[in-house]
């Protein structure tokens, strides 16, 4: 290389250290930005594959004990957002149109399932409220969203909630009010369940429907 006559050659030594530590970095900076990118991708992949599970049924129906099983199954990397907890734990918040949970539940279950996670929503979810948030998440989460309405009658209802712990919180007359019979979403594929179904039953049904095969089974 030719050395400029008006500068010293240990200027140019120093040049030439710089220049090689400068491409060295941009060495780094390359191999770092591809590894960036190839952890989202790598991200974007495990994302595709988590699955959105949708439990919807009236009070008493089974919802959290089959969300229960569900991540039992699944394992780790598997998030329940419970209407119930959501509304009455974090926001003690009533169930009215418009309310804070609704949006919550919606960004709850986004962030989840952008971070990987089998993500189970569960609750009452009456439609006349909370429709049009399912029907986004329908609508966004196409191929991987599976919705699932667990239809039992009111005296079932009546007869497990008797042996819940929460028992005292509400009572048969409180269930009566609420209880929406075959509420379905409309505009929304829910695959209906029926209380004839045994707990270990529905879960198969809807692991299968979500294309999840737990490695090992711990039933």
């Amino acid at each position: 290389m030719t050395l400029p006559p008006s500068r010293d050659p240990a200027q140019h030594r120093a040049d030439v250290h710089i220049l090689l530590d400068g491409n060295r970095g941009a060495l780094l900076i390359g191999r770092a930005a591809l590894r960036i990118r190839l952890d989202r991708e790598e991200d974007h992949d495990m994302t595709q594959d988590a699955q959105l599970i949708v439990l919807r049924g009236n009070s008493g129906s089974g919802k959290t004990s089959v969300a229960t099983e569900l991540r039992r199954r699944l394992g780790r990397g598997t998030a329940i957002v419970g209407q119930d907890n959501v509304r009455r734990n974090i926001l003690k918040e009533l169930d009215t149109a418009g309310a804070t949970n609704i949006g919550l539940i919606d960004t709850i279950a986004r962030y989840t399932l952008a971070h990987g996670f089998h993500t189970i929503v569960e609750g009452i979810l009456t439609p006349s409220r909370y429709g049009d948030m399912i029907r986004r998440l329908h609508r966004d989460y196409r191929g991987r969203g599976h919705f699932f309405y667990l239809d039992v009658p009111f005296e079932e209802t009546v007869a497990r909630h008797a042996t819940r712990p929460q028992a005292a919180d509400f009572s048969p007359e409180d269930m009566a009010e609420w209880y929406r019979p075959g509420d379905l979403v409309e505009g929304v594929p829910e695959h209906v369940i029926s209380s004839a179904s045994p707990l270990g039953n529905t879960v198969d049904l809807i692991l299968d429907a979500a294309g999840l095969h737990p490695a090992s089974d711990q039933r």
